[in-house]
């Protein structure tokens, strides 16, 4: 299905691998861990802590500060760095900001006078990181799993953002990741739906889930200024 087929008159965005590519964010900041912090040069030994780490990762859809913990603990920090959990995930949280193309993207939308807001799973983090990429300023709608007191794909909180555009759920287009947080939560109260691939492919066994449209990547979402 085209993006113009899609009749929407608000959007709803995740956060993470969304508006902001924490994949490579965490790629950057493990790098700089195995080199400056384990003050490994062989090239074999950093691609099999890489690899290692990666599948653990499994699909990029897990905590990442769960990742780095586990990170340092298959592979700790020497004693006398004082390098722990808390100062990596601090550098990785220094390190957030809006994807270019999500910048592009919320200027559009907001250019074209299009309602829209934020629904994001996480922890007190997931707050102080909104805050950090500027969208708790800029959208009247944001709502996080902490401080809402339940997290996608749970309806209640799509519907609650969806009560705060104003617009009924089958008017709004829901734009994420996940194939069950994002796209299963959001379809299951009748949004309608846009993932974005990051790579992936959609999982044979949600084939009964699949999106109403599949964006390569998010700038291909500029279509919908032509949409309406």
């Amino acid at each position: 299905m085209e993006l113009k087929e899609l009749h929407f008159k608000g959007i709803l965005f995740d956060v993470d691998d969304t508006l902001f590519n924490r994949r490579i964010i965490f790629s950057e900041w493990l790098d700089r861990y195995i080199t400056d912090i384990l003050k490994i040069t062989d090239d074999a030994l950093t691609s099999e802590i890489v690899d290692k780490i990666t599948c653990v990762d499994g699909a990029g859809y897990g905590s990442k500060k769960e990742l780095i913990e586990t990170t340092l603990l298959l592979y700790p920090p020497p004693q006398s760095s004082g390098y722990n959990a808390e100062l990596a995930y601090k550098e990785f949280f220094e390190s957030s900001e809006l994807d270019t193309e999500a910048q592009d993207i919320l200027i559009q939308v907001e250019a074209f006078a299009i309602p829209y807001g934020i629904v994001t799973n996480g922890t007190s983090r997931q707050v102080e990181k909104t805050n950090k990429l500027g969208l708790t300023d800029r959208v009247g709608c944001l709502f996080v799993s902490h401080t809402f007191g339940s997290a996608k794909p749970d309806p209640e909180i799509f519907l609650a953002a969806a009560k705060c555009l104003g617009l009924p759920p089958h008017e709004i287009l829901f734009v994420g990741d996940h194939p069950i947080n994002d796209i299963y939560g959001a379809k299951n109260v009748g949004m309608m739906t846009a993932w974005v691939t990051n790579g992936q492919t959609w999982p044979s066994k949600l084939n009964h889930l699949k999106p109403d449209h599949i964006l390569e990547q998010l700038s291909d979402l500029s279509a919908l200024t032509t949409s309406r």
